[in-house]
C-alpha cells in the first residue's frame, strides 16, 4: 500500500580534485540499486565507477567534506537540502519517486495501514529517522495520523529498511514501514546514463517510479 513518496535525486558534488572516473556514494537504503546502476554503466561505457555505498548519508557527506573524493551522491532531495554540510552540490538530477510501503507478516489479516492503531498490530517497526531516509518519511506519516493514534509501546525503530523487512519476515514484529565535476566527461556520461531506458529499468526494479 503506497502511502508516501520520496523524491530520489542524483547530486553532483563540487571538488577541487581531478578524477578520471565516477566516484559514487549513497546510503544503505539505496546501496544495492546504486551498485547495480554502477555495474550497468561500466558494462555499457567501459568506464570504471568507484563505489562507497551503504552507510548513513550524513556520515557519507561528512566523508566527502573531508576529501574522500566522491563526486556523485544518490539520495532523496529533502535529506540533501536539510543536511548541514559544507559540501557544495553543483547540480541535481531527478531520478523519480519511490513509495514508502506498509508491510505485515504472513498470516496476519490486515486491511492496510488503517489497522496500525488497532489491537491487530501489537508491534511494528520502521527505520530510525535519524539514520534512514524512509525512517523520516515514516515518522512524517505517523505524525500526520495525529496524536495517540499509535502508542509508543508499539513502536520499534530499527537501523535500516532491510532490517525492518527481515524483522517482519521472521515474525519478530507484526508490521513495518520500508522503502563539482561539471566538466568531467565521465561524470556527465554517468548522469546521462541515469536518464537512459536501461537505468530506468533498474530504478523501477528497485521501486523508483
Amino acid at each position: 500500500m503506497k502511502i508516501h513518496t520520496v523524491a530520489l535525486v542524483a547530486a553532483l558534488c563540487f571538488s577541487s580534485q581531478a578524477f578520471a572516473e565516477v566516484s559514487l556514494t549513497t546510503g544503505a537504503g539505496y546501496a544495492n540499486m546504486a551498485k547495480e546502476l554502477a555495474k550497468a554503466f561500466s558494462a555499457t561505457s567501459g568506464n570504471k565507477v568507484t563505489e562507497n555505498c551503504g552507510g548513513n548519508i550524513s556520515q557519507m557527506m561528512a566523508q566527502i567534506a573531508n576529501g574522500n573524493g566522491a563526486n556523485v551522491v544518490i539520495s532523496d532531495e529533502g535529506t540533501l537540502k536539510s543536511l548541514k554540510t559544507p559540501v557544495q552540490l553543483t547540480d541535481i538530477h531527478s531520478l523519480g519517486n519511490t513509495p514508502l510501503v506498509f508491510i505485515w507478516k504472513k498470516g496476519l489479516n490486515l486491511k492496510g495501514v488503517s489497522d496500525l492503531g488497532t489491537d491487530k498490530v501489537k508491534q511494528f517497526a520502521y527505520p530510525d529517522p535519524k539514520a534512514a531516509i524512509y525512517g523520516r518519511a515514516a515518522q512524517q506519516y505517523l505524525d500526520n495520523l495525529g496524536p495517540n493514534t499509535v502508542t509508543k509501546d508499539k513502536v520499534m525503530k530499527i537501523a535500516s529498511v532491510p532490517q525492518v523487512t527481515a524483522y517482519v519476515i521472521k515474525g519478530e514484529v507484526d508490521a513495518g514501514f520500508v522503502k563539482g565535476h561539471e566538466g568531467d566527461k565521465n561524470v556527465q556520461q554517468f548522469l546521462a546514463f541515469l536518464q537512459s531506458e536501461q537505468a530506468k529499468k533498474i530504478l523501477m526494479k528497485h521501486g523508483i517510479q
